[in-house]
């Protein structure tokens, strides 16, 4: 600061030691409304106050040992650091003060006794107590005094310290002055050097046309093309164009109106027309009674930075619709769980944006406490171990109250703050659903197949690998898994001899053509059993549309074809006692349709069994008998026995009664 070339630290400081040969607590010097001090002095602006009160007097020097007495009451309350004052002023044609202070002397004071007694004291002696006056009476008589100055101080002060503060300050202001002189040479190349642009202008006047340019330093010159001659004298103005920002020009000149520092960021134009950004800060420059005399403004070209700051913000624009056209869940937290970005999928997901969501962390929108501490007790590991933690089929319940279903990974992400976690959740929930569907389906056709004690097959044939369920392994004769590995040849082995070769051609032209087919034969078991089979068999296409796989179901179908096997003799039984009966035998349909007539019908009635079928149940009856033969069809054909007498026709003319029972 300007003041402070006057060499006033110097006169404070403890080299000097004029607070010392005062006997003083604290000094302080006081010019043009600033301060230095040492020691315990008041502050800044009672120094002030005491200042302009020592104006007023006219004194050119001062010593009191209470200033609240000789200066007014309004001083009583600084009577800790300044109860008593020796102040001596600058030359005259040097404005400003030297203080020196003493506290108060009855902080010093140390008593003890009955405050009840008095105090009295003799010329030249302390004060005593006694009964006749009260201890109170005494602080208040001594409250708001120092220690008096001494004679000998104060015409130290006259005859020493006044008549040399003016050489002093002169010297200081000489080796100062000088100072400020090399410091300005050196300033001025430093200015002339510097790569950034420096530009001074007058400070008058701020509003249009502007204040005028004074100097423009080589940098400033290359970087807008105009020569120094071209610019001193001129507005600024001149460096704005069609997109210099209004708003931020305004803005500029209300701050340099209020005398305040500014910074800004502005496009500018060279002298050819050519735009760049440039960052600038522009500072007041305060002349005597600090009234702004001009301004500097330090530029630099950000043309650069703001290419590139485009070019970041272009990328992150674009990231932003990559993620946020991802329909996974995207985001990461930092070390709190709170997010620091999140996609669409998940704002949405939370019925939040993807900015409301910075910030928040999953217990804002979860609706249990549960579900957010499991999603930070995952990321916890991650910051914990350094290694990435998946998690499959997590539920998270979103704003449209949905369940849903995410395959997620949590991984550390690099370069980043620590503690910072990057998540990807792809959605599953139709593939939970799906699995929970093919479960309860598998849980149905497990249910289905040990129902009908069926066996079960997976063949592999590339690698001949065969999986077989228990029940397959207990219907071929094995115990359940034994063997483990099993092969087409454990299949053909208990095939019967007689059946193996049509069942190895049927399999051989299913995984030819790929149709499924069905099959029926005889498994010999080790002690010589044999059981039938039923087996129904599919081939799977490969990559070359043949059969890679042939899965199948066998069923035990030994009773089944015993039971046809019975069925059979007993039916050639029966055909055979139909063959011989005289009687006629007729099965007929429920519509009148003839199944099979016995061939004693053509000793009866002289027709063989393939014309009565023919002709139908209704020809060879007398039309006088057909209305009784119909009512007895009709309670037959309505659950219960009848029996009906009606004239039939022979071959040869001949009128026969026939005698039918119907069941």
């Amino acid at each position: 600061p300007a003041g402070d070339q006057l060499g006033q630290r110097r006169l404070v400081g403890p080299a000097a030691g004029l607070m010392e040969m005062l006997e003083a607590d604290g000094i302080a010097v006081v010019q043009r409304g600033r301060a230095w001090a040492r020691g315990a002095v008041p502050a800044a602006p009672d120094l002030g106050r005491l200042t302009a009160a020592l104006d007023r007097r006219g004194a050119r020097r001062i010593a009191t040992a209470c200033v609240a007495a000789d200066l007014g009451a309004e001083f009583a309350p600084l009577a800790g650091v300044a109860a008593g004052l020796v102040a001596v002023s600058f030359p005259d044609d040097v404005p400003g003060w030297v203080l020196w202070f003493r506290r108060e002397a009855a902080e010093t004071v140390r008593w003890a006794g009955d405050p009840r007694k008095g105090l009295t004291a003799a010329p030249g002696e302390p004060p005593r107590l006694t009964p006749r006056a009260s201890f109170a009476e005494w602080v208040e008589r001594v409250r708001g005094r120092s220690r008096a100055w001494t004679p000998a101080q104060v015409a130290l002060v006259d005859e020493v310290v006044r008549p040399n503060l003016a050489e002093a300050l002169l010297a200081a202001t000489r080796r100062q002055a000088a100072r400020a002189e090399a410091e300005l040479h050196l300033m001025q190349a430093a200015v002339e050097t510097a790569r950034d642009a420096v530009l001074i202008t007058e400070a008058d006047p701020p509003d249009l046309p502007g204040p005028r340019i004074v100097y423009a330093n080589p940098a400033l010159l290359a970087q807008t093309g105009y020569a120094r001659d071209e610019l001193v004298g001129r507005p600024p103005r001149l460096f704005h164009g069609p997109d210099t920002d209004p708003a931020e020009l305004a803005r500029i000149r209300a701050a340099l109106a209020r005398g305040e520092p500014v910074a800004a960021e502005l496009m500018n134009y060279t002298k050819d027309g050519r735009a760049y950004w440039v960052d600038l800060s522009i500072v007041p420059l305060r002349g005597a009674g600090g009234r702004v005399s001009h301004f500097i403004s330090v530029q630099r070209n950000a043309t650069e930075r703001k290419r590139a700051e485009a070019a970041l913000a272009a990328e992150r624009a674009f990231l932003r619709r990559v993620i946020d056209a991802v329909p996974a869940f995207v985001c990461v937290k930092d070390a709190g769980g709170r997010f620091v970005l999140a996609n669409l999928a998940l704002a949405e997901a939370y019925g939040s944006t993807p900015d409301a969501l910075v910030g928040k962390t999953d217990a804002d929108f979860l609706p249990t406490p549960e579900q957010a501490a499991g999603f930070r007790a995952a990321e916890d590991e991650v910051r914990r171990t350094g290694r990435a933690v998946a998690v499959a089929a997590e539920p998270i319940r979103t704003a449209d109250g949905r369940t849903r279903y995410l395959d997620t990974v949590k991984r550390p992400l690099p370069d980043g703050p620590p503690g910072q976690v990057l998540a990807v959740a792809a959605e599953v929930t139709d593939r939970v659903a799906a699995e929970r569907r093919l479960n309860e389906n598998a849980d149905r056709l497990r249910l289905a197949i040990e129902g009908a004690d069926l066996a079960t097959f997976d063949w592999d044939v590339a690698g001949d690998r065969v999986v077989w369920n228990d029940r397959h392994y207990t219907l071929f004769g094995y115990p359940p898994g034994d063997p483990p590995a099993v092969t087409s040849a454990h299949f053909f082995d208990r095939v019967h001899p007689a059946d193996r070769d049509d069942v190895s051609a049927r399999v051989r032209a299913a995984l030819d053509t790929g149709a499924p087919f069905t099959v029926e034969y005889r498994v010999v078991w080790p002690g010589g059993a044999v059981r039938w089979c039923s087996g129904y068999a599919a081939g799977r296409p490969g990559g070359d549309g043949r059969p890679a796989r042939m899965l199948g179901v066998v069923q035990d179908v030994t009773e089944r074809k015993r039971a046809e096997h019975a069925l059979r003799e007993r039916d050639a039984v029966y055909r055979l006692l139909a063959h011989h009966m005289r009687d006629v035998i007729t099965l007929a349909a429920a519509d009148g349709t003839i199944e099979y007539v016995s061939p004693s019908c053509e000793q009866v009635c002289g027709r063989t069994p393939a014309e009565v079928r023919a002709a139908g149940l209704w020809a060879g009856i007398d039309p006088d008998d057909r209305a009784a033969a119909r009512a007895a069809w009709d309670r037959c054909t309505a659950g219960a026995a009848a029996a009906v007498e009606w004239r039939d026709r022979h071959r040869d003319g001949r009128r026969l009664w026939v005698e039918t029972l119907l069941t």
